[in-house]
Order: structure tokens, then C-alpha cells, then sequence
């Protein structure tokens, strides 16, 4: 089946990063079957990895709800108040969205001292992040007339995930407020937006909507698992209330060696390029769309028979 990786290769102090990350892990509540690991396969992929047979229906990891990353526990949630962006007063799912995009930016500008400081670690830099919301104009250029560029620029709603209206976000609510912080060290304005690109970046490709409020979060490990589609994924994902923790569950006994895969859905290959900054290879994707602009006075012609 057609499968494919968020990732990249890593270096030797990435190992380093993924190891401490492993162990804030632990330290933090969270449980990780003995036989499940992070690690680069022979082909240079980062991702999920099976080093036993594991047996269908197990709880192969499970995080607690304290970990995850949200605005309303982040480093950022007094200044996200601030500027009218606390979890109650959220006028859009975009703004939403966008409060967890600051507080990425926030925890990521503290490094060491930030709760989440090796869970942040542990994400891919901007150089190994893809999505287009990172591209220069020029590698822009490559998207003109496609729909990746379309919702980029002008989404029909704000229910749309990011990367959208970056730019616009970016002058009217996120550098305004990081002005108010030099403590996060930006130095300038180019810096804070780098370092916005990629929370935005990172938010894109890495976050989750949970609940039936579908209140976006950072989950650690959750986001550590490449994209097959529905169907050929080897776990799901479940947030049990009674005992307020996330768990990874295998729908089918996994293979010693075998990557552990999650599907982020079905999703054509503009979506994957525009959100996790990868297409599906092969010569299709069974979820591709095409979007077509039909212009009224072609519509015209057409009901007239011209």
C-alpha cells in the first residue's frame, strides 16, 4: 500500500533528543510498550517501529491529558488572554488554532526551561519541515493555479486546518503580541516570523483535534506516527475520559520490524502537501480532487446551449 513519512533523516544528536524525550515520557506518567520504538529505518525515514510481534488490541502507548500541549497550560496563556485569545472567548476555530500556534511559538523560545522543553526538542526543525507555509516565493511559484495555493491564501471558512491566512495572522495578532514579550529572545521581527513559520508549521502537521470540542492540542508520541491510508494503519487513537489518558491501540497484530503506521485520514495529496508537506507516491491517490474555477458566464453559456 502506498505509505509515506512526515520525516527525514536524523542525526546521531537526534537520537540523543529522541532518547530524553522517551524518558520525559515516563517521568511525565505516560507508558510505551517495551517493544515499541522511535527510531530512522535503513532508508533514513523517522517513525514508529515494532522490535517485537505485537498483538492486536493492545494499548501500546498511552499518555496522560496532563502532557499534552494546550494554550490554556502553555507558557503563553496569560499573554494569549491578553489579546482576547483565552479558551473562552475563541471567536473562530482559525483563532483557535492560532493560540496553539503562539504557544508552540513560546514553548519553543524557552528551549530547557519550557514544561514541554524535550517534547519540543523532539519536533523537526524548520530545515526538516516541509509544508509550504515554510517555501520561499520562488518555491511558491511551483503551486500557482492549484488548489494548495487557494486555501493557502483564501480559504472558503475558518474551519479550515492551517496553514491559511499566515500572513495576515501573522501581522494582526501573533507579531503584535510577541512585541509585548522580548523576553523570548526574538532579537527582530524576521526571527519571531521564522520562528512563527515553523510553530505554524508545526501545528499543521502535528496537532490534534480532541474531544467532540475538538479542542486542538500538541499530543507527544501521538505525532510521532507516518500516514498510510484508511485502512492499512496499524493502530488508532482514543481519548478514554474516565481515566483522562490518550491511548494508542493496535487494530492488527504488527509484525517484529514493521513500522507502526496512523492514517491522518482520507486526504488527497494537495491536503497532505499543504498541511504535513508530503504527497503519497505512485501515480494516484485515491482521495485526490481537483478543484475547477467556472466562471457565471460560462454557466451561462452552457444552460443556453452555446
Amino acid at each position: 500500500g502506498q505509505k509515506k513519512s512526515k520525516r527525514v533523516a536524523v542525526s546521531a544528536s537526534a537520537g540523543d533528543r529522541d532518547a530524553a524525550f522517551m524518558e520525559w515520557l515516563r517521568a511525565g506518567g505516560a507508558s510505551v510498550d517495551a517493544n515499541i520504538t522511535l527510531s530512522t529505518s535503513s532508508d533514513g525515514r523517522r517513525g514508529v517501529f515494532a522490535s517485537a510481534k505485537l498483538p492486536a488490541d493492545s494499548v501500546v502507548v498511552s499518555v496522560p491529558a496532563s502532557m499534552i500541549l494546550t494554550p490554556d497550560e502553555s507558557a503563553a496563556a496569560d499573554a494569549l488572554r491578553e489579546m482576547g485569545l483565552g479558551p473562552e472567548e475563541f471567536e473562530s476555530p482559525r483563532l483557535e488554532r492560532e493560540a496553539l500556534v503562539l504557544s508552540v511559538v513560546f514553548e519553543l523560545a524557552m528551549g530547557s526551561k519550557s514544561r514541554w522543553g524535550a517534547y519540543m526538542a523532539a519536533l523537526p526543525g524548520a530545515d526538516d519541515l516541509h509544508c509550504p507555509v515554510l517555501w520561499s516565493d520562488d518555491q511558491l511559484r511551483f503551486l500557482a493555479g492549484t488548489g494548495v495555493l487557494t486555501v493557502m491564501d483564501k480559504p472558503e471558512d475558518d474551519q479550515e486546518e492551517l496553514p491559511n491566512m499566515t500572513t495576515v495572522h501573522w501581522e494582526h495578532v501573533a507579531w503584535p503580541l510577541l512585541q509585548r514579550h522580548p523576553e523570548l529572545g526574538f532579537g527582530s521581527k524576521e526571527a519571531a516570523y521564522s520562528a512563527y513559520r515553523r510553530a505554524t508549521a508545526l501545528v499543521a502537521g502535528y496537532s490534534f483535534g480532541l474531544g467532540r470540542e475538538r479542542v486542538q492540542a500538541m499530543v507527544p508520541f501521538w505525532d510521532m506516527l507516518n500516514h498510510v491510508s484508511p485502512g492499512e494503519e496499524g493502530v488508532r487513537l482514543r481519548y478514554d475520559a474516565t481515566t483522562q489518558r490518550l491511548d494508542m491501540i493496535t487494530v492488527r497484530p504488527i509484525e517484529k520490524g514493521e513500522e507502526v503506521y496512523n492514517t491522518y485520514g482520507p486526504i488527497g495529496n494537495a491536503e497532505l502537501l499543504r498541511r504535513y508537506g508530503f504527497v503519497l507516491p505512485g501515480i494516484s491517490n485515491p482521495h485526490d480532487t481537483a478543484l475547477l474555477e467556472v466562471r457565471p458566464d460560462w454557466l451561462g453559456s452552457l444552460a443556453l446551449g452555446g
